[in-house]
């Protein structure tokens, strides 16, 4: 099982290790580079946090939380004009000053890179879905989200419709090629989000897991490009 949005490794056996500069803290005798993205043959990959003295535009791969750090549309496009990654790691809990349409045009700007909208934009889901299916470079967890509004932890009084629209996501075929596995582990329980996806499809862990390896082909496709052809095989 591939988890794309968690901050310590636990049952996952591949993933996203998303760094948050401690926030929460690096656990001890953590047994992977926090800071720097691993060689992508590798089970996990270590996606460098964004923040304004730390802006990490070397790494071929980013995490960009808009909120948190008080970032805005046009920041992150000039951030991303001049950055190396390939992948983007994009949280889609924001206040007002994002709208499902900024990105949007965010991700039709940079058609290059391959975007992994995380969240699935909470109570936007609706209108992040259509981001979602309309943008090639787009793909989308629903940590937090799948917690927040009761569809994990079997809350009906939370759910405002989210776990159908989830529901809708992984049946709409041009959604469903995107959508991939996150946890937001430790802040949520991923054993139960696991439960809760194998409940309601057990195949549904084979359809991430092919999804994340197109949400990283960029890096793997970048990591070839710069070792050169493998030994034996002649130059084209």
């Amino acid at each position: 099982m591939i988890d794309v949005h968690a901050h310590i490794v636990e049952a996952q056996h591949g993933g996203l290790i998303l760094s948050v500069e401690g926030d929460p803290p690096v656990p001890e005798g953590h047994p992977y580079d926090w800071h720097k993205a691993q060689p992508y043959g590798e089970t996990f990959v270590v996606a460098p946090y964004l923040t304004a003295d730390k802006r990490h535009a070397d790494s071929d791969i980013i995490y960009i939380h808009c909120r948190r750090n008080g970032f805005t549309p046009d920041q992150i496009a000039a951030y991303l004009a001049g950055s190396a990654s390939k992948v983007v790691v994009l949280d889609t809990f924001y206040k007002f000053v994002w709208k499902p349409v900024d990105f949007f045009h965010l991700l039709a700007r940079f058609r290059d890179r391959h975007f992994l909208l995380t969240h699935g934009g909470g109570y936007d889901i609706h209108e992040m879905l259509q981001v979602v299916r309309y943008s090639p470079n787009a793909f989308v967890d629903f940590s937090a989200t799948q917690e927040i509004f009761g569809c994990v932890t079997g809350q009906p009084d939370l759910d405002i419709g989210v776990s159908r629209l989830i529901r809708h996501a992984l049946a709409e075929p041009r959604i469903r090629s995107k959508v991939v596995f996150g946890s937001d582990n430790p802040e949520f329980s991923q054993a139960a989000a696991i439960a809760w996806y194998r409940g309601t499809d057990p195949a549904l862990f084979d359809l991430f897991d092919a999804n994340y390896a197109r949400l990283i082909s960029p890096l793997k496709a970048e990591r070839a490009l710069a070792q050169g052809p493998a030994a034996g095989t002649p130059h084209v």
